[in-house]
């Protein structure tokens, strides 16, 4: 309709002359008035599965008039993929760890987060994370933070073992251990450099300078444990151990917290052994379309009320200390909202994910140990 008027108009003002067209053409113009405007392109964002509370995309739309086109991913990878597309989503949400790697390659553009209000308000610790991935802290905002636990039913665990389970990691990579669990379930998640340090640290090896013995190791274990799991992916736990399907799970802690809000009988606890401490980021990739749009929507989560709203209902953590201090006094004494502060975490969190992970024979190890991915779960799939 826009086109035949103009068309119109320009027919018009040959016949007409200029002038006679402006005098009579009033109706004309008002007309183009009421024509829909043309839309702005949605700002894309991708993120990992449950990871926002959806009525706050509604809400920054309400409030900023910018359309969000939101998806989802399932793992690091899949991060990856989407980065290093010619067109990526203009908002991703990848783990600190990989930080390093993107700077350096030219794959994020520079946001500035120490500008927003609520930077002074982030936890020391998650401050002292970021900055040794993204010195300056020019890069990335702090979304959520977790670490990486056991979640078990202990009375359907010790019956399977026939012994009270320990604090340890031998549960999940012990292959003997892993074999008597089988029959009540267990999983591991799809996340090569977590898993790779935890079973490097419970070894005893170097996760950052893998000796050639530690990885031949390394692989034989992946083929012996894999076939007493279940699984060995990000999703599916989080329907079968509330409904007793399994019994023993390796969670990322938010998750563990939404399970055990759901089944009472579960518990999350840190192996003694230790484990990572990730700080999931806020960032733009340097061919985001809509830099600008962007900022925005990371300032909108980065404001207390926001991410109190966000963190209540992803059940992670939060790196701001006011929103910590808010849930502790509403949720603190609910099993599956305790420890919420990232102080004093200590030797807990005190793994990090080297570049051992990121050998050639590490990588093919692990994709064949965790097999070809279902139907559905495509990078950059809608949620």
């Amino acid at each position: 309709m826009l086109a035949a008027v103009l068309g119109f108009i320009r027919s018009a003002s040959r016949r007409l002359g200029v002038h006679r067209l402006l005098k009579g053409a009033a109706p004309l113009f008002a007309l183009l008035a009421l024509l829909p405007a043309q839309a702005s392109p949605p700002l894309v964002v991708a993120n990992w599965n449950d990871y926002i509370n959806p009525q706050l995309l509604e809400r920054f739309t309400a409030e900023t008039g910018i359309a969000v086109d939101y998806r989802t991913y399932e793992t690091d990878g899949d991060v990856d993929a989407l980065l290093r597309q010619e067109f990526p989503p203009d908002v991703l949400v990848p783990d600190s760890h990989f930080l390093p790697a993107m700077i350096r390659e030219g794959l994020l553009r520079p946001i500035d987060p120490r500008a927003l209000p609520i930077y002074e308000d982030i936890d020391p610790l998650i401050l002292s994370r970021l900055s040794s991935v993204d010195p300056g802290r020019r890069y990335a905002m702090p979304y959520f933070w977790g670490r990486v636990g056991i979640v078990m039913d202990r009375a359907r665990v010790a019956q399977a073992l026939g012994r009270e389970p320990e604090s340890s990691w031998g549960l999940l990579l012990d292959r003997q251990s892993l074999a008597r669990l089988s029959s009540c379930g267990a999983s591991v998640l799809d996340a090569r450099g977590e898993f790779f340090a935890i079973w490097m640290s419970w070894r005893g090896a170097l996760a950052e300078r893998p000796s050639p013995t530690a990885l031949r190791e390394f692989r034989q274990a992946l083929v012996d444990l894999r076939p007493h799991l279940r699984r060995v992916d990000n999703l599916g736990y989080l329907d079968s151990m509330p409904a007793g399907q399994q019994c023993i799970a390796m969670a990322w802690e938010g998750d563990a917290r939404v399970m055990i809000s759901e089944n009472p009988n579960l518990e999350f606890f840190i192996p003694d052994e230790g484990s990572t401490l990730y700080v999931d980021t806020l960032v733009v990739p340097a061919k985001a379309r809509l830099p600008e749009q962007a900022l925005r929507f990371i300032a909108f989560l980065s404001t207390a009320q926001i991410a109190h709203l966000n963190t209540e209902y992803v059940q992670y953590n939060s790196p701001f200390k006011s929103v910590a201090r808010k849930l502790m006094v509403d949720h603190g004494e609910q099993p599956a909202w305790r420890n919420l502060r990232a102080s004093g975490a200590g030797a807990t969190v005190s793994l990090l994910i080297g570049e051992g992970n990121r050998r050639p024979e590490v990588i093919e190890a692990w994709t064949a140990f965790v097999g070809e991915p279902e139907e559905g779960l495509a990078v950059g799939a809608r949620n």
